[in-house]
């Protein structure tokens, strides 16, 4: 039961990862045009295979009932997600555009989630199975 909650954010992460990919493949200067920065149908490519990666990894994760497993994976979002949330926090300032509002909640609710998570797969339960 410890683990849903971390199964369910690993989840979620990979779902909204697969659709932005999608997005920088099929539209990137429309995913472009809801940031500041400036449009790039090379750099939107690569954007959305990053994120087909890391779709890939947390969803594989999520099937694992390893807690080590979890935990490390707990950690490496809320660290991703605060770094990918400070770049669109920074966008926001300088111009509210529609993507950097979105995901810089949606970061910061992932790091939240995800630290939260990490705490709460203890380390005297690292390598059981839950």
């Amino acid at each position: 039961m410890k683990t849903v909650y971390i199964n369910v954010l690993l989840w979620l992460w990979s779902l909204v990862a697969l659709c932005a990919a999608a997005a920088h493949i099929v539209m990137p200067a429309w995913t472009a045009a809801g940031t500041n920065w400036l449009s790039s149908a090379h750099w939107q490519r690569e954007i959305a295979y990053f994120d087909i990666v890391l779709a890939g990894i947390f969803s594989w994760t999520a099937r694992q009932s390893d807690l080590s497993i979890k935990r490390g994976a707990a950690l490496m979002l809320c660290g991703l997600s605060l770094a990918l949330g400070e770049g669109h926090l920074e966008g926001w300032l300088q111009d509210a555009k529609i993507f950097h509002v979105l995901f810089t909640v949606g970061n910061g609710l992932a790091a939240l989630w995800s630290g939260l998570a990490f705490l709460s797969l203890s380390e005297n339960q690292k390598g059981k199975r839950s």
